[in-house]
């Protein structure tokens, strides 16, 4: 995995939600079958202090 390069995210290139997937990565999810979902902009997807019951990887926006 590649970490993200945002200057936002200077000091946290080993968090799991800092990072970008590579292309192997990519298609190794891909196979997992995971469901692609979209949500319009500016949609929560999560709260702060939910329980985890699901991972959420962001293909793209914020």
């Amino acid at each position: 995995m590649v970490s993200a390069s945002h200057p936002f995210l200077t000091g946290n290139e080993n968090r799991p939600s800092s990072t970008r997937l590579d292309d192997d990565d990519k298609d190794y999810v891909k196979a997992l079958g995971f469901a692609l979902r979209r949500y319009p902009a500016e949609t929560a997807i999560v709260d702060q202090g939910q329980h985890a019951a699901r991972v959420f990887i962001i293909e793209s926006g914020w």
